[in-house]
């Protein structure tokens, strides 16, 4: 049998001091193999103190500096720009295959941001073009086919109405 380990922590109330007897556990950290002890009802860190602040060996725990997302390119900032880059890219690809031109005024060679899809019939329509940018190509011009191209205006005014101030 192991036997039962105990530490003994000083507690103070008022002006007296009381000692404190607490089970306890020993834990190795992962690096250096160091062992030492802790109570049984912690968390037991992965790490000991000197391999946290070493960081070489335990990346995990090296300084990051202030500015980390900002400055250097971390996963979530290459992921995001993987994803805006790729929505616009595909953006483009389906206004040319859509034919560039506004089904109700014409205009065609607007900037980018000023297209929008109007699904002509809304019982057909599954999902939204925008979320289905960044899925597959196939689902995205099956959609497509069920849509009109319009410019931002246009959009507003089918969907508001003709209604004027005058």
């Amino acid at each position: 049998m192991s036997e039962e380990l105990y530490l003994y922590e000083k507690y103070r109330k008022g002006t007296k001091e009381y000692l404190i007897k607490r089970k306890a556990k020993k834990i190795k950290c992962f690096s250096c193999d160091e062992e030492w002890v802790i109570r049984a009802d912690k968390k037991a860190p992965m790490f000991c103190r000197a391999c946290k602040v070493k960081g070489d060996k335990n990346p995990m725990y090296q300084k990051k500096p202030w500015n980390f997302g900002i400055l250097t390119y971390d996963k979530k900032t290459y992921a995001r720009n993987y994803y805006n880059n790729l929505r616009h890219e595909r953006k483009k690809e389906l206004i040319k295959y859509m034919g560039n031109q506004c089904a109700l005024c014409k205009q065609q060679n607007l900037p980018i941001c000023v297209w929008q899809w109007h699904h002509v019939d809304p019982k057909q329509k599954i999902k939204a073009l925008s979320q289905l940018l960044i899925k597959n190509r196939e689902e995205l011009y099956e959609e497509s086919k069920k849509c009109i191209l319009l410019c931002s205006n246009c959009h507003k005014i089918h969907h508001y109405g003709d209604e004027r101030l005058e």
